[in-house]
């Protein structure tokens, strides 16, 4: 009995053990990003309705997130932020084009929100 609880334990401290390493940080696995790799990730919908006077967040994700991306916010070609996330209020009511861009090196990329503001 006494040998079948020490297998037992031996078991549990290996399955343990192996639960923890699979825990490490595991950055060393992931590649290194190009001096001109960039990428944004959003599934914000391409058209939205917004309300005028209302402040609206527009966050963003970007990749590297290293601080090397340079953002810039553009409504109707005209620069509005130079942060990565969005804090805007919207004052005159109308369909606007608000472009978010990365850049990193040499490539910008960027996508574009049809916004239309209502009362």
């Amino acid at each position: 009995m006494i040998m079948k609880n020490i297998a037992k334990i031996l078991f549990l401290a290996a399955v343990l053990a192996g639960g923890l390493a699979s825990c490490k940080d595991d950055s060393a696995d992931n590649p290194d990003f190009g001096p001109n790799e960039v990428y944004i990730y959003d599934n914000k919908a391409s058209s939205q309705a917004v309300t005028k006077d209302v402040v609206q967040n527009l966050p963003m994700t970007v990749s590297p997130a290293d601080g090397s991306v340079e953002c810039r916010w553009l409504l109707d070609g005209v620069l509005i932020s130079n942060e990565k996330d969005l804090t805007y209020v919207f004052t005159v009511k109308g369909t606007f084009t608000l472009r978010f861009e990365a850049a990193r090196g040499n490539r910008t990329i960027g996508k574009n929100y049809e916004m239309t503001v209502t009362d």
